[in-house]
């Protein structure tokens, strides 16, 4: 997967960016306030939007716990009488970004780049609430089921994060709720079907 270079310039409060990649060339200039951006970890998202172009940032952590910027840039280019969208996506270290601004302030405005992180093909799975999942892990078989069952679904190239928490109904089922940049994406539940034969009970997904 091809990976994407960031291009960031920090000018008194504002901070301007654009994209680079084979597949589109450059990207327009997105540029946002300094106080945005300062705000970002608290919010933990943040949307400029010009006309029909935007940028959307999200911060999220990934399973090393380090916490990581993943950028969404979309513009139109006018091709005679058509519009044509672009959209591109790319993740890089919250930390590695606020480096890179601030080496841009202590060089008078010159513009620093980075590569954006190799692209994740499954998005990080949270567990929020943990009795179920304790009672699984005591029985081999359902252990293994679940873990089955984990790696079969949600490779799904949209979504940051996969948050599961208990099914208060259930005793060995969760609800699940999918994290995209733009907010929430699918829910539903992961059902333990079958529970009266635990050999032959199986794992499935309601949405």
């Amino acid at each position: 997967m091809e990976r994407i270079m960031i291009k960031i310039s920090a000018d008194g409060d504002f901070i301007s960016l654009r994209t680079f990649s084979r597949k589109y060339g450059r990207s327009r200039q997105f540029v946002i306030w300094r106080r945005e951006l300062d705000e970002l970890k608290a919010k933990q998202k943040l949307l400029s939007a010009d006309g029909y172009s935007y940028l959307r940032m999200y911060l999220h952590k990934n399973p090393e716990g380090e916490d990581v910027l993943q950028i969404e840039v979309a513009w139109l280019n006018s091709s005679g009488d058509e519009l044509i969208g672009r959209l591109e996506r790319l993740s890089i270290t919250y930390q590695d970004f606020m480096d890179c601004v601030d080496e841009s302030i202590r060089e008078d405005g010159k513009s620093c780049c980075r590569i954006s992180l190799p692209e994740r093909r499954r998005p990080v799975i949270e567990f929020g609430s943990r009795s179920n999942l304790e009672k699984i892990a005591r029985i081999k078989g359902l252990r293994r089921k679940l873990g089955k069952f984990l790696d079969r679904h949600f490779q799904w190239p949209d979504a940051v994060k996969i948050r599961i928490v208990d099914d208060s109904y259930a005793p060995y089922s969760f609800f699940f709720r999918e994290e995209r940049i733009g907010g929430t994406g699918i829910c539903g539940g992961i059902i333990l079907h079958g529970m009266e034969d635990m050999q032959k009970a199986y794992f499935g997904m309601h949405t």
